[in-house]
């Protein structure tokens, strides 16, 4: 075993090439599969390399991510540690307003962000509705260093801004300097690109060559980089933005690590591991199996995870299935519920809302949120202020949205990520505000309508799935036909790993 290396820190840990064990290269290799066909058209499992070790220009040392330091010193016996990370101060005093204090989440808030400082960064986990985007101007308000924040949509950078300046003195700043401390990165139509004490950026926005080379230049501008949804991070575009910084704080939020690949590991490796756990002061919600008798006709000559697109255009066109949801949605609309119609068809939520129309309830009332749907902003608000009185949506409704009146999902088609199947059942599970009690009372106990269909495994498959996420999550699982309890087998399956 090596005695006492050298490792450099700035973006990544760099070591002497002669240095390095073989142990230590194999614990940032990792492995996963995708689909692909063969020579004969069939589809199989083709192995897919991701080496997170790259070597320098000059061929002598190896770069290793940073986020995990202790991965790499266990296989040393001592070692020196030159610490060239860049600790670039804000430059001006960023505080909290009183709103954020006197909310009711900030006691939870304020232990989490302990728990990610006292760890010096790392990813924090916290459930949906915890308020991380206040978590974040909270890190940033603690430590006082220029920040970057990281998304996956603009809707996420520009929802942050927002955050901002509503929870911090950031205006009255702004106003005595004379100019904007903070801001979103935009790379197009700019001559002069220009970075912020405080920038919002897309990990989209940050692959181009030019801005590339901007931000290679100018890698020590920040002191922390944070990255919104850290799950993204395992894409090898994100995590190469991530890279190209060299930050003294490396970190992230997010409500479901977990990945359906199963590479939280890869993203661990760069951002640092969970730091930090939140509990949840969500509502426990009622979940009802509803078993629609509607059965998919499978093509025996598509693999299974094409198999699930047809069936979810098959369950799309289904007119008795789409009157049962009608039905049930009509039900709770009448006792002044707030529903959210969830489908992976666009297509398919276009006619919900028509059949709801013609069921007699007003469209005008009825608001949908798709891909292509101009300032979804304005439809959630108009939720919550009673502008509409139901709310049907794509999967554009999994991250970043927090519309607070919602309390009833119904899963119009199936879905198998169990990340996503917690993202949406966090979307019914938040709690009034002050303003909302006074209007509108109690909420209800959230209630979210399963949908379950038979004919193939993968459909039931994605069943187990979603109810292996109600056991996780404390619901109160129910059999529609009878009424009674549905106990649910939470051992499962033991994970694969798919790390050699």
């Amino acid at each position: 075993m090596p005695e006492r290396p050298v490792i450099t820190i700035t973006n990544r840990a760099w070591i002497r090439e002669p240095s390095v064990p073989n142990a230590l290269l194999d614990d940032f290799y990792y492995e996963t599969t995708e689909k692909v066909q063969d020579e004969k058209g069939f589809w199989v499992e083709a192995p897919v390399p991701i080496d997170l070790v790259i070597d320098s220009k000059c061929g002598k040392y190896l770069g290793f991510p940073r986020g995990n330091l202790d991965k790499v010193l266990q296989h040393f016996n001592g070692c020196r540690i030159v610490d060239k990370r860049s600790v670039a101060p804000l430059g001006f005093d960023l505080e909290l307003n009183d709103a954020v204090t006197e909310d009711p989440r900030w006691p939870e808030q304020v232990d989490l962000l302990d728990q990610w400082y006292a760890a010096g960064g790392g990813v924090l986990k916290a459930p949906a509705g915890s308020g991380k985007s206040v978590i974040g101007v909270a890190m940033t308000c603690r430590l006082g260093l220029r920040t970057l924040f990281l998304f996956d949509r603009k809707d996420f950078r520009d929802q942050w801004l927002d955050e901002f300046h509503r929870h911090t003195n950031l205006t009255d700043l702004e106003h005595v300097a004379g100019e904007p401390l903070a801001g979103a990165f935009k790379a197009a139509g700019r001559k002069y690109l220009q970075l912020w004490p405080i920038t919002f950026a897309t990990f989209q926005q940050l692959n181009t060559r030019r801005v590339k080379k901007f931000m290679r230049d100018h890698r020590d501008y920040f002191g922390m980089v944070i990255c919104d949804e850290t799950h993204h991070v395992a894409s090898p575009t994100y995590r190469a933005a991530v890279l190209r910084f060299n930050p003294f704080i490396l970190g992230g939020v997010t409500a479901t690590p977990e990945r359906k690949d199963e590479l939280e590991d890869v993203y661990y490796d760069v951002l640092g591991p969970i730091t930090a756990r939140g509990g949840s002061e969500q509502l426990n919600p009622l979940v009802w199996l509803v078993y629609t008798g509607f059965e998919v006709t499978p093509n025996p000559y598509r693999a299974d995870h094409v198999q699930f697109t047809l069936f979810l255009n098959q369950i799309a066109k289904s007119k008795p299935r789409n009157e049962l949801v009608v039905r049930n949605v009509l039900r709770h609309l009448n006792k002044g519920r707030c529903p959210l119609i969830v489908s992976e068809r666009v297509e398919h939520c276009h006619k919900l809302a028509k059949m709801l129309g013609d069921s007699g309830w007003s469209r005008d009332r009825i608001a949908v949120a798709v891909g292509d749907t101009k300032d979804r902003k304005a439809l959630y608000k108009g939720v919550d202020h009673g502008r509409y009185d139901c709310l049907i949506a794509s999967k554009v409704i999994d991250e970043g949205v927090n519309v607070i009146r919602l309390d009833t999902l119904h899963l119009a088609t199936p879905l198998a990520s169990r990340a996503r199947i917690e993202q949406r059942s966090g979307r019914i599970r938040r709690p009034y505000t002050e303003t909302m009690l006074k209007r509108w009372g109690k909420k209800p106990r959230p209630e979210i309508w399963d949908y379950i269909d038979e004919g193939h495994g993968v459909i039931h498959g994605s069943a187990y799935a979603r109810q292996h996420v109600y056991a996780k999550i404390g619901a109160e699982v129910r059999d529609r036909r009878t009424g009674l309890v549905v106990r649910i087998n939470t051992l499962g399956k033991k994970r694969r790993g798919r790390r050699y």
